[in-house]
C-alpha cells in the first residue's frame, strides 16, 4: 500500500480513518421529519422517552464571553469605549453582559483594567510617553487616575518605572488570554 496521500485524503482523514462520503443532510422541508424520526429511533433503542437536547457546558459559554469582551476592548479606542458600547457590539444588553461576566467571576471594569495595563506596558516598551498623553490614550479621564492605576499595576510610581526601564529591567506586557 502506498504511504502517499491521495488528493481526496487530507490530514483529518489520516487522523480519523479512511475518507467516507459525508451523510446527506435532509432538505429543509424534511428537517422536521428527520428530527421526529431521530427522536423515535432513540426512544425505541433505549426503551424510554426521548433524551432531552444536549446543551453546551456553561463554562465554555462564560469563557467565550470574557474572551469576546477582551477582543472587543483590544480592538477598540479606549478613550471612546464603555460597557454599553461593548454590549452593543456583542449583541447583548448591558445588564446581560454584566450578568454573564459576574457568573464568570469577573467584571467589565476588571477586563478594561487588564486591557489598559496591557496597552500601557506595550506602549512603554516601544517608546516613552508622558503620563498625561498615555492617560488619554488609555481612556482615563484624569491623569491622576492613570497614575493611581499605574501604581496598582506595577507597585511603583511612573517615575520609578521610567528609571527602571532606562536601566533595562522593566517587565514585559502580560498575556491576556
Amino acid at each position: 500500500m502506498d504511504a502517499r496521500l491521495t488528493p481526496r485524503e487530507d490530514s483529518r482523514s489520516v487522523l480519523l480513518g479512511p475518507a467516507q462520503d459525508p451523510p446527506q443532510s435532509p432538505s429543509p422541508g424534511n428537517l422536521q421529519a428527520a428530527r421526529q424520526d431521530s427522536k423515535h429511533r432513540t426512544a425505541q433503542d433505549a426503551g424510554g422517552p426521548p433524551a432531552p437536547p444536549q446543551r453546551k457546558p456553561a463554562n465554555k459559554t462564560r469563557r467565550l464571553m470574557r474572551r469576546r469582551v477582551l477582543h472587543v476592548l483590544l480592538l477598540s479606542d479606549l478613550d471612546q469605549v464603555n460597557a454599553s458600547r461593548v454590549a452593543s457590539v456583542l449583541c447583548v444588553s448591558p445588564s446581560t453582559l454584566r450578568r454573564r461576566l459576574r457568573a464568570e467571576g469577573i467584571s467589565y471594569q476588571q477586563l478594561l483594567d487588564q486591557v489598559r495595563r496591557y496597552r500601557c506596558e506595550k506602549t512603554l516598551a516601544q517608546r516613552w510617553l508622558p503620563g498625561k498623553c498615555l492617560a488619554g490614550k488609555l481612556g482615563f479621564s484624569q491623569p491622576n487616575s492613570f497614575y493611581r492605576a499605574f501604581g496598582r499595576w506595577t507597585g511603583m510610581t511612573y517615575t520609578q518605572y521610567k528609571r527602571r526601564q532606562r536601566q533595562g529591567s522593566a517587565g514585559t506586557a502580560q498575556r491576556l488570554y
